[in-house]
């Protein structure tokens, strides 16, 4: 009987109890022969919702024909396109502020302005957004040369 429901689950033919009875070749000839047996019965039943879920797979792959998996590629690379020039803006316009608040007070101005983000420092390394600079003490140099 499994493989019985196997075969028409395969072929996409309807399981149902009098369906199963007509398929079986005179093994079980009524219906009622079928659900009269708890096992049968929940064979049968099971292989009704097998046949459910396999109906919804094949119907999610219907709605995606190859064409339209092309057309959802080509948006979703567009869109990465995008995101990736915003995220490329985005750190160059974070480098300009840190050199700005950098001429203003240096990083302790950037902690003050910036107190709760301490996470904040080490993602923008990530995404390569603080500038590559090195940083000289030029007061001092200034005070020794005075003297």
């Amino acid at each position: 009987m499994q493989q019985l429901l196997n075969e028409m689950i395969e072929q996409d033919i309807t399981v149902t109890f009098r369906k199963v009875a007509e398929q079986s070749g005179g093994r079980f000839p009524h219906a009622s022969t079928l659900t009269r047996s708890p096992d049968r019965r929940a064979v049968v039943e099971a292989a009704v919702v097998r046949q459910a879920a396999a109906r919804a797979v094949a119907k999610k792959f219907a709605k995606n024909s190859p064409s339209r998996l092309a057309d959802r590629l080509a948006e979703l690379e567009a869109e990465n396109l995008r995101l990736r020039r915003q995220r490329d803006l985005l750190a160059a316009s974070h480098r300009a502020a840190i050199l700005a608040i950098g001429k203003i007070g240096g990083m302790k101005a950037w902690r003050e302005y910036f107190p709760e983000y301490s996470e904040a420092i080490s993602g923008l390394q990530d995404l390569g957004a603080l500038p590559d600079a090195h940083v000289a003490e030029f007061l001092a140099a200034a005070k020794s040369a005075r003297k």
